[in-house]
């Protein structure tokens, strides 16, 4: 089934609440999609969708009963706690509405006290997910001509691994021909060193390290004191095996005695940065608009009003945990707003209705 037009419902209370957020995110991107969508507080004549931002929405159950509507009927589940909740999840499978969930946990969770088959569910994206930032690589120490800094351990590492996505961030003199040789292979380099850039004063290293993903120190000579601001700041560092960086007590991993140990030791860092990055990709809006459109034009055009077998909420299904979480959260909304309400209209009615 195609799907050419979205409404997405959302009650006039939700405005600039974070369900606003969401819907105004998936029309955008569904939009990206030319699919012709509306945000409105309550379905506007015809269309192929029409998903309420808020399962909880009264509005959902009466317009089932409008015959003349023969769109899909969606409605999006944020989280479902105790039983009244549940039940009304029930009301809503029986009438056929297509119920997406937000996490396979609570899709499984609430499936499975219904005794159905398992619902949809979608991951919600994340505005951060369109940011790239590369792995950013620091190198505080002053470069001499002797090579005592192992920079040929450096330009050998970018030559033999595809490192296009890494930022070398120098601060010290002696460093420009190096950055101009690894952004001739595909590096991108910032340098601090009194001419690309002033050196960053002192107060300003918290978050000059904190910028980082890796402080590297491969010399062998003394000991780079930038190694010891990293340790303080608590930077991830990769440093040679020598002089005080031993007395730093590192963890094996943070230790290098060879070339062959940085190429090891990077590459399995660059591969874990480029991992998580490739998981929060996961986590964009435009995947969730693709999942959210896909799942609609999956289901049949043929939708029957209600179902054959009424489904009911079934406690005795749910492991004893969730049961105890259910139970003691439908109690304490019951004694909160339930009794706290009726009091509140006893002494409100005694008043004679007046504030």
């Amino acid at each position: 089934m195609s799907i050419y037009s979205v409404q997405l419902v959302l009650h006039p209370d939700q405005e600039g609440w974070i369900l606003h957020k969401i819907a105004q995110r998936i029309k955008s991107e569904l939009e990206r999609l030319n699919i012709n969508v509306k945000i409105v507080g309550e379905p506007e004549g015809d269309a192929d969708v029409y998903f309420w931002m808020y399962f909880g929405h009264k509005g959902i159950l009466q317009h089932v009963k409008k015959d003349f509507y023969s769109g899909i009927r969606s409605a999006f589940v944020t989280h479902v706690d105790d039983a009244a909740k549940t039940k009304k999840i029930a009301k809503l499978v029986n009438d056929n509405i297509d119920l997406v969930f937000m996490s396979k946990d609570h899709a499984s969770t609430v499936s499975t006290g219904l005794g159905v088959d398992k619902f949809f569910n979608i991951l919600l994206g994340s505005d951060l997910a369109q940011f790239n930032e590369p792995y950013r690589v620091g190198i505080f120490s002053k470069r001499f001509s002797d090579g005592r800094k192992n920079e040929k351990w450096l330009m050998r590492l970018v030559r033999e691994l595809d490192l296009r996505d890494v930022e070398v961030v120098f601060v010290g003199s002696g460093w420009k021909d190096i950055s101009s040789k690894l952004n001739a292979l595909g590096v991108s380099t910032i340098r601090y060193d009194d001419v690309e850039n002033k050196y960053p004063d002192y107060s300003e290293f918290p978050k000059l390290y904190k910028s980082l993903d890796l402080f590297l120190s491969p010399s062998f000579d003394e000991g780079s004191m930038g190694s010891l601001d990293a340790f303080i700041l608590g930077t991830d560092m990769l440093v040679s095996r020598h002089g005080f960086h031993k007395e730093l007590d590192l963890d094996e991993d943070n230790y290098l005695d060879s070339y062959d140990d940085l190429k090891l030791k990077f590459s399995t860092r660059i591969s874990n940065f480029r991992n998580r990055r490739a998981k929060a990709q996961e986590w964009s809006w435009e995947r969730t608009g693709l999942d959210l459109l896909e799942h609609w034009e999956s289901l049949s055009d043929k939708r029957t009003n209600s179902r054959d077998v009424p489904t009911h909420f079934n406690a005795s299904n749910l492991d004893w945990r969730t049961k105890r979480k259910y139970l003691s959260r439908s109690f304490y909304r019951f004694i909160k707003i339930d009794l706290f309400e009726r009091l509140v209209s006893k002494i409100h009615r005694s008043r004679g209705g007046r504030d």
